[in-house]
């Protein structure tokens, strides 16, 4: 089930706000402990939707399942 989640939308404000392009370390941010994120760029020619929903999706890798 999913759910809005305002406390998740004020980390990804705060996250987005220091233009980082990267993973926040959870052991340095541990408010971050417990969720995901997927960054997108694109410079160049547009991507359709598909195509940026796969980029994602091949982050599936980076993801410890263990943990869960």
């Amino acid at each position: 089930l999913i759910r809005y989640s305002i406390r998740l939308e004020t980390l990804a404000m705060q996250w987005a706000s220091q233009c980082r392009w990267e993973h926040p370390d959870r052991k340095r941010y541990t408010q971050y402990e417990g969720t995901g994120q997927n960054l997108a760029l694109r410079n160049g020619p547009k991507q359709s939707f598909p195509q940026m929903a796969t980029g994602w999706y091949n982050e599936a890798v980076n993801y410890t399942y263990h943990s869960r």
